[in-house]
């Protein structure tokens, strides 16, 4: 079980990003508050469930790798409640490596937006 406090604050420029609307093809222009909040702040309560490291792969690895990660917590700046699943597997294919996966659900992100991220990676140490 954990809490966790979260404050972040960004100072962008003001001025508008020219090259990658125009890369994008937008005909107005893009500023850095388009894409990231200028503040954030966030407490959280969880609990994480987990067994080795998902996605290192190494000799000292314990397998299978796996976490299930659950927390509630109220974003601040949004003033709503967030509810975060996230979830992971790492399996040796060969040896000294490592075949992953890992999904991420968000009722709300840093923006307030709904979030979902499906990973799936592979990781091969020399």
């Amino acid at each position: 079980m954990y809490a966790q406090y979260v404050y972040e604050k960004s100072d962008k420029s003001p001025e508008p990003l020219l090259e990658l609307a125009r890369e994008l093809k937008i005909n107005r222009p893009l500023y850095g508050h388009d894409f990231i909040a200028g503040k954030y702040q966030q407490f959280s309560i969880g609990q994480r469930i987990s067994n080795g490291d998902v996605g290192i792969p190494g000799a000292i690895s314990q397998y299978p790798s796996y976490w299930l990660d659950t927390a509630i917590a109220y974003n601040f700046v949004q003033n709503q409640m967030v509810f975060d699943i996230q979830t992971g597997i790492g399996l040796p294919v060969f040896g000294n490596d490592e075949l992953y996966m890992s999904a991420l659900w968000q009722s709300a992100d840093k923006r307030g937006d709904k979030n979902v991220n499906l990973s799936l990676g592979y990781y091969l140490t020399f």
